[in-house]
């Protein structure tokens, strides 16, 4: 958190993550005299609500040195002795009359306060020399003689009511604790670890779930957060819209294992079982001309064989004027080597993403994060050998947040 600092008149507000990070710019800015004024605490940041921070503001003006009062009249060897002189109550008033004595001494603010790499701490006025850490001498203090005139400086009531205000600042540092994150409601973290689980990226999880709390939360009930969460990452995921009517070529392709070939296989089950013409091609430089009326898919060798498979199979589907390219990635897929896959295949200029296997795992979550991370549209989501079906983004999200 970065420390601020705002001025009015004499007195400065510096606000930070804690008090112990603010004590150096206050005595840099003020000097190692410096008079705290007030404290408060209070929340900054995080959304919706949730995953703030929490920070300290304190209000401080420039003081003078501490000094040891002793009255004109007093020899050398009686300020030796006793509390170091009278207190500021027993002094007399600018007419001249005796000022009631308090019965409590203000407290001292506590020695940690004080302590720092210099030794140096935030004083108050007509309070003694300012104490270093436990162990170190304490700084000298210059000699003022109790005159008149310092009397009534020091007898005024701006002066008493200032100190008055900053030895209750000093008692509460005492239960002044270290500032902690306020952390994020145990549901949404439910969610975020949910969504993990099944693959998707922590970090996206995160994002999607602090977006919602920012924006729909406010509208709607906490009981709502996982719908409102599952809506949101549906909207995130990136789908193929429908193919125009008329001839039609696909072209899949994708690393060995992925299960491209069952996927061409239940794709031209799925059309023939609709009346449509379908052409099947084992490789791309089988093909002479697509169908006139109906659907051509082509088949591509696997991809393990280095840089020059894969060039001899991006310059053959670029000889497919106007066919979608479509990358097959297998459901259980990480979602770091789902999207090291898109980047390495980029040659092939793919168009779609076809995601296999949907029906043998649950984790479907690493192949839609390299989905929503590149921008690469689904087209197909194939459950099985003999089950596929256009990608539905809402079906997707249901299965990543239950």
């Amino acid at each position: 958190m970065n420390e601020a600092t705002t001025a009015v008149e004499d007195v400065r507000t510096f606000r930070g993550s804690s008090l112990e990070a603010l004590l150096p710019q206050i005595r840099g800015e003020l000097g190692p005299h410096a008079v705290v004024v007030r404290q408060r605490e209070g929340l900054i940041g995080g959304v919706g609500g949730f995953f703030q921070k929490k920070c300290v503001e304190v209000e401080a003006r420039a003081g003078g040195p501490g000094v040891d009062v002793y009255d004109e009249d007093e020899t050398e060897g009686d300020r030796d002795e006793g509390d170091g002189g009278r207190a500021l109550s027993q002094g007399e008033g600018p007419a001249g009359g005796a000022v009631a004595p308090s019965s409590t001494p203000p407290p001292v603010p506590p020695a940690r306060v004080a302590a720092s790499a210099d030794g140096l701490g935030l004083g108050v006025d007509g309070e003694g020399p300012v104490r270093r850490a436990s162990g170190s001498p304490a700084r000298e203090a210059p000699v003022v003689r109790n005159d008149a005139a310092t009397r009534e400086g020091l007898a005024t009531p701006a002066v008493r009511e200032m100190v008055g205000q900053a030895h209750p600042f000093a008692e509460m540092l005492e239960d002044f604790g270290p500032v902690e994150e306020v952390q994020a409601p145990p549901k949404a973290r439910a969610l975020v670890h949910g969504m993990a689980e099944v693959g998707l990226g922590e970090d996206l999880a995160r994002e999607i779930v602090e977006a919602v709390l920012a924006s729909a939360m406010p509208f709607a009930g906490a009981r709502r957060l996982r719908t409102l969460v599952r809506n949101e990452l549906a909207l995130r995921i990136p789908v193929a819209p429908a193919a125009a009517p008329g001839p039609r070529t696909i072209a899949l392709a994708g690393p060995a294992g992925a299960g491209k070939t069952a996927a061409l296989a239940a794709v031209a089950a799925a059309y023939e079982a609709a009346g449509v013409e379908v052409v099947r091609l084992d490789a791309p430089d089988e093909l002479d001309a697509p169908s006139a009326t109906g659907l051509t898919l082509v088949d591509t060798p696997s991809l393990h064989g280095g840089a020059a498979a894969l060039e001899g199979v991006a310059k053959a589907l670029g000889s497919l004027a106007g066919a979608e390219v479509h990358l097959v990635l297998r459901a259980g897929t990480a979602a770091a080597a789902a999207s090291e896959a898109v980047a390495g295949l980029a040659a092939l200029r793919p168009s779609r993403l076809l995601l296999s296997g949907a029906g043998e795992t649950a984790h479907l979550g690493g192949v839609v994060d390299a989905a929503i991370r590149s921008g690469l549209p689904l087209g197909f989501v194939a459950a099985s050998a003999s089950e596929i079906a256009p990608a539905d983004p809402r079906d997707l999200a249901g299965r990543i947040v239950p």
